[in-house]
Parts: structure tokens; sequence; C-alpha cells
């Protein structure tokens, strides 16, 4: 597996995209405006609105610091709160650029060899809501940090080192959440470290970086003399949500029965004296070592071995798929939308192997996961909204059933030998073959 930049590609995509989503964004705010504020998204509004009048600090709940600077600076064009209100959709259309910029790229890094392949890919990117609902018809920013890691990953399999360290810590100072992917990159440094091919210098090089652009980052709230607050922020992912989910379709609610999740702490015990967040706990690590254990695996033949084997691209992706959706899946205090980065890596892994099918149904998940908690669909004529009342599509049990059989095939696929056949036939033609 191998990516190659193609600038034309990307441009033309970005401009085709841009005009698709924006005008969606446009039309869904002069339509229905309720799709406009969502409690959060009007959050977002007031928080800015309030860090323009008392000068400019870190109380956005539990978010970091790239996301609140990008609302500031949108409330800085607006003299008063109604003007800003009255055009929340620019602040909105801010969030889906970030959206834009990231499908853009993945198609420009596929290697298409033709014109007619990147118009395929490009209206099937345009008419997937799964990939923009986030974005939309809520208002969320979880495209911006996942946009961040996919940069990581990118540079990571082309050793840019500085880079890496970059775009990893603006992931991080967008949504803290992006940790869970500091092992994933660490092995594979890590690896290119014993292997010699990552020195000692050029390791400096990728600290000094992400401690200057934490500094950087950090610079307003720093100036403002608001630290502690900012503080505040860093724990306030931990500590704001205590329940066992919220509205997340996890592995829980097929652990339980009958269980309010949303309302049950997470310190509550599922059996005997263990608490749901102990098991939780337990689960995550177990599986996440299992998503990166061929990364580790790899490590630890070269340290057996003395050999100086690179860890392979399609290892790093299937972890980068594998990784948010552990989280997602088997941690608790989780929302219903911190899945969200798979989108990304799926995607970039469908479209470079030309599994469309898949590809499908491996997003419309999540957009059965955020439907079903948002309903937006029922402001919509009957043809959808008759899909809340007369079907069990929006079914907690089944969500949380796709999501369990979409990772036991992915990890099938991660486990697989390179040179396996069943490999090969899984992905078609296109090891040989590309279009």
């Amino acid at each position: 597996m191998q990516f190659s930049f193609n600038k034309k590609t990307f441009l033309a995509v970005i401009a085709v995209l841009s005009v698709s989503w924006l005008s969606l964004n446009y039309f869904v705010f002069t339509q229905n405006n309720l799709l406009c504020f969502h409690p959060d998204f009007k959050a977002f509004l007031d928080w800015s609105w309030r860090g323009k009048h008392e000068r400019f600090h870190m109380a956005f709940g539990n978010y970091m610091p790239f996301y609140p600077y990008v609302c500031y600076l949108y409330t800085l064009y607006f003299d008063n709160y109604e003007q800003m209100l009255a055009n929340s959709f620019l602040l909105k259309g801010l969030i889906i650029l970030f959206d834009v910029f990231t499908y853009a790229f993945i198609i420009s890094i596929t290697k298409v060899k033709n014109t007619e392949t990147v118009v395929v890919l490009t209206v099937m990117t345009i008419f997937n809501i799964s990939i923009i609902y986030n974005s939309v018809f809520w208002g969320q920013v979880d495209g911006i940090h996942s946009m961040f890691i996919l940069l990581t990953f990118y540079f990571t399999v082309k050793r840019k080192w500085t880079l890496i360290g970059l775009f990893f810590t603006f992931a991080f100072f967008t949504k803290i959440v992006s940790v869970v992917f500091l092992p994933v990159f660490g092995l594979f440094i890590l690896n290119e470290v014993l292997c010699k091919r990552l020195h000692k210098r050029e390791f400096v090089s990728i600290m000094a970086v992400v401690v200057c652009t934490s500094l950087a980052l950090s610079l307003p709230v720093i100036l403002s003399g608001n630290v502690q607050e900012m503080w505040t922020t860093h724990k306030g992912f931990i500590t704001t949500y205590h329940t066992v989910s919220g509205n997340a379709y996890n592995v829980w609610v097929l652990l339980t029965n009958n269980v309010d999740l949303m309302n049950t702490g997470d310190s509550s015990y599922i059996f005997q004296e263990i608490s749901y967040s102990t098991i939780g706990l337990i689960m995550f690590i177990a599986f996440y070592t299992v998503s990166v254990w061929p990364l580790f695996q790899k490590l630890l033949k070269n340290l057996k071995n003395g050999t100086k084997d690179p860890i392979k691209t399609e290892a790093l992706l299937y972890a980068c798929i594998l990784v948010p959706l552990m989280f997602f899946y088997f941690s608790t205090k989780i929302r219903e939308r911190y899945a969200h980065p798979y989108l990304v890596f799926i995607t970039l892994y469908c479209f470079y192997y030309r599994r469309y099918f898949f590809w499908f149904l491996a997003t419309s998940i999540y957009f059965l996961q955020l439907e079903s908690v948002l309903q937006y669909t029922k402001t919509l004529p009957q043809v959808f909204s008759n899909f809340h009342s007369k079907t069990s599509i929006y079914s907690p049990q089944l969500i949380s059933g796709l999501f369990l059989a979409l990772i036991i095939y992915l990890l099938h696929l991660s486990y697989l030998k390179e040179n396996d056949r069943s490999l090969k036939e899984l992905n078609g033609q296109f090891f040989k073959n590309r279009t």
C-alpha cells in the first residue's frame, strides 16, 4: 500500500465538495432552522460570544483550545448577538470545510489513474450522508480532530517526522480523545528508532515541535492569566461524565437488560462488587491490545531476530480504523460520536481497494447511531420519519450488534497474512489491477 498525493485531483475535489456540502448546509439552515440549533451547537455560539466580551478564556466545557479559537474568530465579524445567531450557518460552514479537506485529501492520495474513478469517488462521497451528518445536521466538531489524525497517519507513513508532531498536537488540542492514537503512532516510531531509520536528532525535533506547538496553542490562555481554567478543561473530559453510556450503542447495550445506561453511574456494580468502569477498562485494554498487536508483534520480531523490517502501512491503517472503534465500543462514559475517526480511515481503506459496498455498509452504522439519538429525520416527510416509528432499524441492540460485527470483520482482515490468498480474494483484483 503506497500513497501519492495528486494536487490537481485534490483541488478539483475540494471545489466540488465545498460547493455541494456548503450548499446543503445553507439549505438545511433556511428550510428548517431547528436543525442548526442543536443544544450543543447553540452552546458553541453562546460560549463564543461570551469569550468575545469577557476576554477569551477556556470556559468551553471540556473542549480543548483549537475549536474555541475558531469560534472566537467567527464572533469577531459580528456586532451583536442576534446577528451572530442569524448567520450561524457560517460557523457550521467552517466546521464542514475540515470534512471537505479530509475527504478531498483521501481521494487525492489513493493513486487514482483516471478521471472517471475520481468522479465516482467524489459523487459517492457527496451523497454518503453518514460521513457529513455529524457536521451538517448537528454542528459538531469531531471531523476537525479526525482530519488532524489523518494527516498524522499520512506523514507517519511518509516519515515526515516534524509534521507528525505538529498535526498530532493539533489533534490533541482539538479533542483530548485523540490520545487513544498515541500508542499506534508511538509503536511505529519506536520500531523506526530500533531499526535506526529514525535518529536521535529527528526524535528530538518531533518533541521540540510538540512542545512549541503546545505552547503556541496555549499562549492566549497563558497571556490572559487563565491557566487554571485550561487545566479544568484538560481534566473536564474525564470528570464530566459519570454514566455507563452517553447514548453510545456499544457493548453495554448487549450486556445489560432493562438498564437505563444514560442514568446509571459507571461506578455502580454490574456483577457482585465489580463496577461497570472496571469491566469497561479491562475490555478496552484487552481489545485495544488486540488491535495494535500486529504492530507490537513486528517490533518484537525485529528485537528478537535483529532484523529491520518496517511496520507495513496496511497494519498501521487497520490499527487506526480499529482503535477508535474499540474506545467507543468497550469503554464507559462514551458519547455517541466518539467513534467518528473510524469513518476517515475506513474511507481511505475502501477507496484504496475500491470496496465501495463495504464502505457504504461500514459508514451507515455510524449514521444509524447518530440518527437514533438525534432523530432529525422525524422532521422530514413521512417516508423518512416512518423508519423511526414502523421499523427497528434504529434499535440500540441492532446498532450495537452491527458495530460488533464490523469490529470482528476488521480484526479478521488485520490478522490475515499479507500473502494470504483470502486477503486477495476479499480485496478483489485491486492488488494488481488498479484503475
